[in-house]
């Protein structure tokens, strides 16, 4: 098992080596970097963070948030109803800044197991490493809807701690509430569910419910709990779901190569559940190829452009009674 200073150490050799590179590529203005880094030295889009006092916190990069995830001081921890895996939502204090996180240290990997809905898995895997790998992939994919994750002790317990995001309402709040979505943002919540299907087969999460589902006010689309993620098998786990996708995904799809998998997956998985990763990454390609056979690319594939400005959440009304907020 990785000591933290191990785990310290690491995540400085890819901090600094993410740094060289961005500025390599602005500096220098040198050759244009190798494909399979393009979607990591993505530039960052501007994400405001809030405390729990719904103040922004000071963070500008994924680097800062991870480094606070790792070096801030726990001042409380309680259990998270929800779940069975005993899950604690804690609050942390680093420099005078504030925000909650969640805590998981479950690690359970086993073979041949039936789940509670009837289902049997030739690989099972429930663990908090697969939240950190979650994260890690998406920014590697040019995804940033996975909030910053980190492996760190709390106690004695080794385990991930990942960025609470205040103020969102799950999927089952939005439906029990019959919140509707504003007309004018259907379309860019539709496009979020076609990306968070795409990433669900892509990394075999087999618990995607609409209690891990966030959406913020702004009808942002925040993806989390992966713990039953990134098994060894190879078949897609809901592959009849996934009907479009950006452009962009596409694209970092098929650069993602084992290179770049193995560097950011380092100390979270080997070479069995890193390869069962791309063999799924290549059904993903060849499902969405054949689509676009059969109807035409732009009846599959799309841009993904955030609208310019975006109302809050509606209030329950006799509309949103007639038209409840479901996923499509």
């Amino acid at each position: 098992m990785p000591t933290a200073a191990h785990l310290a150490a690491r995540s400085l050799r890819r901090s600094s080596r993410q740094a060289l590179l961005a500025a390599a590529a602005v500096l220098l203005a040198g050759p244009a970097l190798p494909e399979n880094l393009a979607a990591a030295s993505r530039e960052q889009p501007p994400i405001v963070w809030r405390g729990p006092d719904g103040q922004p916190l000071p963070f500008a990069r994924d680097l800062e948030v991870e480094a606070f995830l790792r070096d801030a001081e726990v001042l409380s921890s309680v259990p998270i109803p929800e779940g069975t895996t005993g899950a604690r939502k804690l609050l942390l204090e680093h420099d005078g800044a504030r925000a909650h996180a969640v805590f998981r240290s479950h690690h359970d990997a086993d073979r041949g197991v039936h789940l509670e809905d009837g289902r049997r898995l030739a690989f099972f895997l429930d663990s908090y490493k697969s939240e950190v790998a979650a994260y890690r992939l998406s920014r590697l994919l040019g995804m940033w809807n996975v909030p910053p994750a980190v492996v760190r002790r709390v106690g004695k317990r080794l385990g991930s701690v990942q960025l609470w995001v205040e103020g969102a309402r799950t999927q089952t709040t939005v439906q029990e509430k019959r919140i509707v979505v504003p007309d004018e943002l259907l379309a860019w919540r539709t496009k979020q569910t076609w990306e968070m299907r795409i990433f669900d087969n892509l990394i075999n999460n087999i618990d995607r419910n609409a209690g891990n589902i966030l959406w913020s006010q702004a009808w942002d689309l925040w993806l989390i709990d992966h713990t039953r993620s990134f098994a060894r098998a190879t078949e897609l786990p809901s592959a009849d779901r996934i009907h479009r996708c950006s452009r962009r995904l596409f694209e970092a799809l098929a650069r993602l190569d084992e290179e770049s998998l193995a560097t950011e997956l380092e100390n979270l998985f080997g070479r069995f559940e890193i390869h069962a990763l791309l063999v799924r990454r290549d059904r993903v390609l060849e499902h969405l190829r054949s689509l676009i056979a059969d109807l035409g690319e732009d009846a599959v594939l799309f841009d993904l452009e955030a609208p310019a400005t975006a109302p809050e959440l509606d209030e329950p009304s006799e509309r949103a009674w007639r038209r409840p907020a479901r996923m499509p």
